[in-house]
């Protein structure tokens, strides 16, 4: 067998290497111990490697192979066999990527369903903040109209009873004068 299982596949580069490894895997592990469809792809390849056609080489191998009892169907049958590896892989692949999806969409819709009941709660909360805010406004400015009302009012009986104190001082300080007068 190659020194690795990948040197019997044309990988290119631009393909995943983990996905490409654990494929790889998959189909070393379906891996007979007769002779089978790898050492096959093995054969045919180290023959196309010397100069020889590949429909060359795939009819040495075959007959090579028919010699220590192995069919050309047995080959075949091998080869469908690895095809069955690859699409269970794949299946196997998509169910857990499905999973991983429903399960991974299904956390985050609970936290995107979570975030938005805390924004709306937060939403609710500045309402009542921003009616709170306007009704103690309101009374501020009942209060301070409350005040410049008072304040007025106040001011007007101040001058009101300076009027009148001076009035009556004054008749008073007029009633000493007059008084003095005969007090003498």
């Amino acid at each position: 067998m190659a020194d690795s299982i990948r040197d019997l596949f044309s990988v290119d580069d631009s393909l995943d290497p983990k996905m490409v490894g654990a494929l790889l895997k998959a189909l070393d592990n379906s891996d007979g111990s007769a002779f089978d469809y790898l050492k096959f792809r093995e054969a045919t390849q180290k023959l196309a490697q010397r100069g020889m056609a590949m429909p060359d080489a795939q009819e040495s191998v075959f007959t090579t192979a028919e010699t220590i009892g192995t069919s050309r169907k047995s080959l075949l049958t091998s080869a469908r066999g690895h095809l069955e590896t690859l699409d269970k892989q794949r299946e196997a692949f998509e169910s857990a990527r499905e999973k991983k999806l429903t399960e991974g969409m299904a956390t985050d819709r609970t936290r995107l369903e979570k975030l938005a009941g805390q924004l709306q709660k937060l939403e609710e909360q500045r309402r009542a903040l921003d009616e709170k805010e306007a009704q103690l406004k309101e009374k501020q400015a009942e209060i301070e109209a409350h005040l410049a009302t008072t304040q007025q009012r106040v001011q007007e009986q101040g001058a009101k009873f300076e009027e009148a104190y001076r009035a009556l001082r004054q008749q008073v300080e007029q009633d000493v004068t007059e008084m003095q007068a005969h007090v003498g």
